[in-house]
């Protein structure tokens, strides 16, 4: 999980909570066959509530790039 970054709950069921983004990052998400199942903007001191009620119970990895540093971090979140 990126130093910063905090997301809860884990394992989620309906809404995944992205909080405390200390600079602006595009976030992509990944299931467990390598397909992008979510790609966005998100920005400085914001809190991001990513729906994924809809989504395949599994495992997913956030690839998250922040824009100032170019530094790529990863996290992963269990749907279930």
């Amino acid at each position: 999980e990126e130093a910063g970054v905090k997301l809860y709950p884990n394992p989620v069921t309906d809404n995944i909570i992205i909080t405390n983004l200390e600079n602006d990052y595009t976030l992509k998400i990944y299931n467990t066959i390598g397909q992008l199942v979510y790609d966005d903007s998100l920005e400085k001191n914001r809190n991001v509530v990513i729906d994924v009620s809809k989504w395949s119970k599994g495992n997913y990895n956030l690839i998250f790039n922040d824009k100032e540093n170019n530094k790529i971090s990863s996290a992963k979140i269990i749907v279930q």
